[in-house]
C-alpha cells in the first residue's frame, strides 16, 4: 500500500514539473513576441521620423592638401559641369616643389564626394573626359587598391574611388565586393534593421589627378610625348596618388 502511495506522489510530482515547464516555455515565447513587436515598432518609427538625408555625414573639403613633392597653389569648387550628383567637390592646383625649374610641372586634383556606385571607365565620359582609344590602363597596389591611368590629347590622368571601407576601386564589381566584404557585419545589420543605416555604404571619394602632357615652354617631338612623357607623368601621378590615399583614407567621414 505504501509503495502505491509513493508511486502516485511521484507521478503527481512529474505532472506538476511538466506543467511548470510548459508554463515557462509559454512565458519565454510571450517575451520573444513582445521583444520582436517592440523592435519592429522602433524600427518603423525610426524609418518614418529620421530623414534619409541624415544617414550620411557631410564633408567639407580643406582649402589645402599637403603633398610631399608638390607646392599648393590654389583650391576651388568644381563647376556645375563636373559636379553632377556629387555631395561636395573640390579642385586643387599644384606646381612642382623640386628645384628643377626647367620642368615647371603642374598637378591638378579633382575630388568628388558621391553617394552611389561608380564604374570609372563609364563614368569618365559623364564627367567630361574623353580618354584616347586603348589608353586605359588598370593597375593595382596592395596597400592602396585599384586605380586607372589614361590620357587624352592634353593630359595624363590617374583616377580611382576611395571607399569608406576596403581598398580603392575602379569597377562596379570591385566596389560591390568591398561592400559585401566590409559592410555586412552584425553591428551594421542591427543598425540597418533599426532603420539607422543602410546595409551597404555606397559613398565614394572619386579622385581624378592629372598632369599636362607637354609644358608650353618645351619643344619636343610628338613621339616623345606619346611615350616618354606619358610614362614620366604616370610615375609622378602614382607617387602623388599613394600620398593622397594614405592621408584621405582615414579622413573619410563616418556615417
Amino acid at each position: 500500500m505504501k509503495i502505491e502511495v509513493d508511486f502516485s506522489k511521484s507521478k503527481i510530482s512529474q505532472s506538476l514539473s511538466q506543467s511548470q515547464k510548459l508554463k515557462n516555455i509559454k512565458k519565454f515565447k510571450g517575451l520573444c513576441l513582445i521583444t520582436a513587436f517592440t523592435a519592429s515598432c522602433i524600427a518603423i518609427s525610426i524609418a518614418l521620423f529620421i530623414p534619409k538625408s541624415k544617414q550620411y555625414s557631410q564633408l567639407e573639403f580643406p582649402q589645402q592638401i599637403t603633398l610631399p613633392d608638390w607646392r599648393s597653389q590654389s583650391s576651388e569648387n568644381l563647376t556645375k559641369v563636373l559636379i553632377n550628383d556629387a555631395i561636395a567637390t573640390k579642385r586643387y592646383s599644384y606646381t612642382s616643389s623640386t628645384n628643377d625649374k626647367s620642368t615647371n610641372d603642374s598637378l591638378r586634383i579633382d575630388i568628388l564626394y558621391i553617394n552611389r556606385r561608380l564604374n570609372l571607365p563609364k563614368e569618365l565620359k559623364t564627367i567630361g573626359l574623353s580618354p584616347l582609344e586603348n589608353s586605359l590602363n588598370l593597375r593595382y597596389l596592395k596597400a592602396v587598391g585599384h586605380y586607372i591611368l589614361f590620357k587624352d590629347q592634353e593630359r595624363t590622368y590617374l583616377s580611382s574611388c576611395i571607399n569608406s571601407r576596403g581598398g580603392s576601386t575602379v569597377t562596379e564589381a570591385q566596389f560591390n565586393q568591398n561592400r559585401s566584404t566590409f559592410d555586412i557585419t552584425p553591428d551594421r545589420l542591427g543598425l540597418y534593421l533599426l532603420g539607422i543605416k543602410e546595409l551597404r555604404d555606397t559613398r565614394c571619394l572619386l579622385v581624378i589627378m592629372s598632369i599636362p602632357l607637354i609644358n608650353k615652354h618645351e619643344n619636343i617631338s610628338a613621339n616623345f610625348i606619346q611615350n616618354t612623357v606619358t610614362e614620366i607623368n604616370s610615375l609622378k601621378l602614382e607617387r602623388a596618388w599613394v600620398d593622397l590615399y594614405k592621408d584621405w583614407k582615414y579622413k573619410f567621414p563616418e556615417t
